[in-house]
């Protein structure tokens, strides 16, 4: 069980953590104040995140979400754009990362991080698939030992055709699970495990655990 951090760049947020003894963190490092020019980075926000995630010690999560919006209008690009955004983190701060969650539910698009710019759900999940599989390149180039999760999916919208089209483009080797969220499904935890086994056992792909990166009633 972990927890997220709201304000992580404020130290009585950690201080909660530890008085509730959790060991997992999950902070997100929103894409768009990190690189709000193309190229031009800034660490100001990401610098005190981590600097006082180093006084605390918690295995963290990474959720990378939010394309800026010179990225967001080149949707074409975004995997490379992504890509590159992921590296100058993983440079940066990668050392203190235990786990990256690539965006925050994508079959979504438009409300919590990924982009509106497809027509339909395959279009936006195929594109969700390319950027997820070039962003888990760069993580993988700097550390092989970072857990990468597919962005936690909504249970509305059709998760599992999103989750379908995700597993059929990207690689075997692209991910280590798969990112859920599971709202007002409390009893249903072991049957979605079960599920998510059975769509990969479909696809022919390795099998991999859910992950309930968020969760509530």
């Amino acid at each position: 069980v972990g927890l997220q951090l709201f304000t992580p760049d404020d130290a009585s947020a950690w201080a909660d953590a530890d008085e509730l003894g959790v060991i997992w963190i999950r902070i997100e490092i929103r894409w768009d104040w990190i690189e709000p020019y193309q190229g031009q980075f800034d660490s100001s926000y990401a610098d005190k995140v981590f600097n006082l995630a180093a006084t605390h010690p918690k295995r963290l999560m990474l959720l990378f979400n939010h394309p800026p919006a010179w990225a967001a209008n080149a949707p074409d690009r975004l995997p490379v754009s992504a890509a590159a955004a992921m590296t100058w983190l993983m440079r940066k701060y990668g050392n203190q990362v235990a786990a990256v969650e690539v965006f925050n539910e994508p079959n979504l698009p438009g409300l919590y991080g990924w982009p509106n710019a497809w027509s339909t759900l395959k279009d936006s999940a195929t594109a969700y698939a390319n950027t997820l599989t070039a962003v888990s390149s760069a993580i993988r180039e700097i550390d092989k030992k970072v857990f990468v999760i597919s962005g936690g999916l909504s249970p509305t919208r059709d998760p599992e055709a999103y989750l379908r089209w995700i597993v059929r483009v990207t690689p075997p080797d692209c991910l280590d699970s798969i990112g859920l969220h599971p709202y007002g499904q409390t009893r249903r935890f072991e049957s979605i495990q079960n599920n998510v086994a059975a769509l990969l056992k479909q696809e022919q792909r390795p099998r991999k655990n859910a992950w309930f990166t968020e969760f509530g009633t």
